[in-house]
């Protein structure tokens, strides 16, 4: 048997955390284990980078270079997904490209044409499983759902400043 997570598990749908209301995560992956599960855990590559509080993954992923930068000026072209943005309540009565627009964080996509990107996710991963600065944390996955690595979006093209206007960005038909 195997058990998948979702991402509620993760705080704020930060990819590589856990959330305070599955604090029991651990200890529940420890005794399926023992059962003879399987975890399968969901990772969302799209790291945020408008975290008020430090947020490992992407310090370490600006330090290690290793998101999809615009070819001209080497900035980092940032999208919408998860999270929202930090230390505010969603008005659900809105829209969805509304709530989007208004409350989702900017992310950073991970390059993994880059060497640089497959040793710094393969050290995010391993921290997940670890968890040096908390081991009680510690999530021993058995198997990892990577979703959402197209990489997917929730708006058209980029955000700030958006993509370039050429024929590859704005093709005569939507796609």
């Amino acid at each position: 048997d195997v058990q998948y997570s979702d991402i509620d598990y993760m705080e704020r749908q930060l990819d590589f955390t856990l959330s305070p209301k599955f604090s029991g995560l651990p200890a529940l992956i420890d005794r399926m284990k023992a059962a003879g599960m399987r975890v399968i855990l969901i990772l969302d590559p799209a790291i945020s980078g408008n975290e008020t509080e430090p947020y490992p993954a992407f310090t370490r992923g600006v330090e290690d270079d290793v998101f999809i930068k615009f070819p001209n000026d080497g900035g980092i072209v940032w999208g919408k997904v998860w999270p929202d943005f930090p230390n505010i309540v969603v008005n659900s009565s809105l829209d969805w490209d509304s709530q989007v627009e208004q409350y989702r964080a900017y992310v950073a996509f991970p390059d993994f044409f880059r060497n640089s990107t497959a040793l710094w996710w393969k050290r995010e991963m391993e921290e997940l499983y670890t968890n040096p600065q908390s081991p009680e944390k510690s999530l021993k996955f058995d198997g990892m759902w990577i979703d959402m690595n197209e990489p997917s979006s929730f708006v058209n093209g980029a955000v700030a400043p958006g993509c370039r206007d050429t024929t590859l960005n704005r093709p005569p038909y939507m796609p």
